[in-house]
């Protein structure tokens, strides 16, 4: 099979935000950990998790100092390094998951959301790590009450901007940013706001072999998920209330799910962000890196920022000694061991650090191969190709237009017991094309320099 890579046929630059998501641990965050994800992951942006128990009480009008503080310090790493943050009120007084509806039935839970986020917005509209306000993960109002939570984002978008005219404001779907909930999603009033999903799907897939799971099946992506036994009630979380039926997902079914997303962005003109997506460590080796670059090759396509949920998990239960779930590192306190999921690092760092403009290149036929393309800032190109099948290695040829007849980029690779991508060499691209072998569940990152410029990562 031929892949056909022109440089100058380019969709669009990559997005401005690419990076992690940060909190859900039960210890706190450091600065080492802010300095870390830009050295090791090269993330141009954290989306930060705050609590809002952390800067209020439920009832009593009064405020933590204490955790006002906290946010600034996160706020002022971020600045020392670097990185661009996104305030992301986590939760909200009168709001836990699973079923507590007073935030969104109670008029004194609706005032102090927003009296919250003027007390954030005065203390933080000036600092210079700032990128955005997302109002609220996952709102979840009961029985898809759309107006309650268009009524509260709206009235607080006109509150944030009160103080703040400029910063941009994230507003989710509800239903946990389910993409099919964008149907009742009303727009703000604000031109300056981004709206936001999240992906979990296929849920079975994503979350599989948790401890607190009675299904301990193995799932495969690409491959068919069966639906949600209704016998096993607690295996999926509300976030995959999707999963209804046995579907067989791949790029294309990906693509499918966020459709009502894509509408939503056609019909209104409005940018889109992704805030959470990922997948479980104890998937089958190397489908999460097909998995997520089938993902994030779709984001990089259609222009949409996006923060890989989990970046890291401080604690000291030895569950975590041996599981990684959704993060990219996890530190295990007590004995100040600090793992690394090193394979899925070098995934991400690979799309977090490469700037310039995204190639507009066909899909191939066989569903089993992805093609992703880059052409960078230098002039470079990088392709990156995935071979999601299993069991049957991919010989493809791989054609760049306006290359010289003898030209050479290099090449390096990402199997099943690598560490990360293993860099092969030269490869010569012959009369502009270069043939790559694919092994079952690999990923090949040919970089070839433009005409008259240094050969780009061709050092051992």
């Amino acid at each position: 099979m031929h892949i056909a890579v022109d440089p100058a046929k380019r969709r669009g630059p990559v997005p401005a935000l690419r990076g992690v998501h940060v909190g859900d641990s039960p210890e706190p965050f450091l600065e080492e950990d802010v300095a870390r994800l830009k050295e090791e992951v090269g993330v141009t942006c954290v989306r930060y998790g705050v609590e809002a128990r952390t800067l209020s009480d439920e009832q009593a009008e009064t405020y933590h100092e204490a955790g006002f503080r906290a946010v600034g310090e996160f706020l002022d790493w971020c600045a020392k390094h670097r990185v661009h943050c996104i305030l992301d009120l986590h939760n909200a007084l009168g709001r836990q998951y699973g079923g507590d509806a007073r935030l969104w039935r109670q008029t004194h839970f609706q005032d102090r959301f927003v009296a919250l986020w003027e007390q954030l917005v005065r203390r933080f509209r000036g600092h210079p790590a700032v990128a955005a306000y997302e109002l609220l993960n996952e709102p979840e109002p009961p029985d898809n009450d759309f107006a309650v939570w268009n009524r509260l984002q709206q009235r607080t978008t006109a509150a944030v901007r009160a103080l703040d005219p400029h910063r941009t404001i994230i507003v989710d779907s509800i239903g946990y940013a389910r993409p099919q909930n964008f149907s009742g999603l009303a727009l703000n009033g604000d031109p300056n706001t981004v709206y936001s999903f999240h992906n979990y799907q296929p849920g079975p897939y994503h979350c599989q072999k948790r401890r607190e799971l009675q299904d301990q099946s193995t799932y495969c992506y690409p491959g068919f998920i069966p639906h949600k036994r209704p016998e096993k009630p607690l295996d999926f979380s509300q976030a995959h209330i999707g999963t209804r039926e046995g579907k067989f997902w791949n790029r294309r079914q990906l693509q499918d799910e966020w459709r009502d997303v894509f509408a939503f962005r056609e019909k209104h003109r409005v940018p889109l962000f992704c805030g959470e997506f990922g997948c479980v460590s104890d998937v089958p080796e190397m489908t999460d890196m097909v998995y997520l670059t089938d993902e994030i090759s779709i984001f990089q396509e259609e222009g949409i920022s996006w923060t890989l949920y989990n970046c890291m998990y401080r604690t000291g239960d030895p569950y975590w000694k041996t599981h990684f779930d959704c993060n990219l590192y996890i530190a295990f306190t007590p004995e100040k061991l600090l793992r690394r999921f090193a394979r899925k690092i070098a995934l991400i760092e690979f799309f977090s650090r490469t700037e310039g403009d995204v190639l507009d290149i066909a899909q191939l036929d066989d569903e089993g191969v992805g093609v992703y393309g880059v052409r960078c800032r230098d002039g470079s190109v990088q392709v990156l190709a995935s071979n999601k099948d299993r069991d049957a290695a991919k010989t493809v040829s791989l054609g760049v237009a306006g290359v010289p007849p003898q030209w050479a980029g290099a090449l390096k690779t990402m199997a099943r017991g690598d560490e990360g991508f293993v860099y092969q060499g030269r490869r010569e691209l012959a009369q502009g094309a270069a043939a790559l072998v694919l092994p079952p569940l690999s990923l090949a990152l040919l970089s070839v320099p433009a005409p008259g410029q240094r050969l780009w990562g061709c050092t051992a």
